[in-house]
C-alpha cells in the first residue's frame, strides 16, 4: 500500500494491519524526537515506538504495523516490523528503468 492511499483513505484503514514503504524522517517539537515514514510527496505517518525507529533515520524502509488515526493526536502506525528497502541499480549502459540481473 502506498502512503498516499493511506493518507487519502485513513478512516478505512484505522485499526487494520498495513505495510508501507518510505523514508524515515526525525522531527522534534522541543520535546522528545518523533519519527515518521514519508514519501516524496510528504505523505507522512508517525511510527511508534520511537526507540525502534531511530536507527533507521534517513533510510528507505518497509514498515509493517497497525494503523491508527485520531482527530486529536493524528495518525500513527504501531510497529510490528521494519526492514531496510533496497532498490536495484541499473546496469551501466542499460535503458532507463532497467534493473540489475
Amino acid at each position: 500500500m502506498s502512503l498516499a492511499q493511506l493518507s487519502a483513505h485513513q478512516a478505512a484503514y484505522a485499526g487494520h494491519r498495513v505495510v508501507v514503504h518510505g523514508t524515515i524522517v526525525a522531527f522534534s517539537d522541543g520535546a522528545e524526537p518523533y519519527f515518521v515514514i514519508q514519501n516524496d510527496h510528504q505523505d507522512r505517518v508517525e511510527i511508534i515506538p520511537a526507540a525502534a525507529i531511530a536507527p533507521y533515520t534517513g533510510r528507505s524502509v518497509t514498515v509493517d504495523g497497525t494503523f491508527h488515526v485520531d482527530q486529536t493526536t493524528g495518525r500513527w502506525i504501531q510497529l510490528r516490523s521494519i526492514s531496510p528497502t533496497f532498490r536495484a541499480l541499473a546496469r551501466p549502459g542499460a535503458p532507463r528503468g532497467a534493473r540489475l540481473a
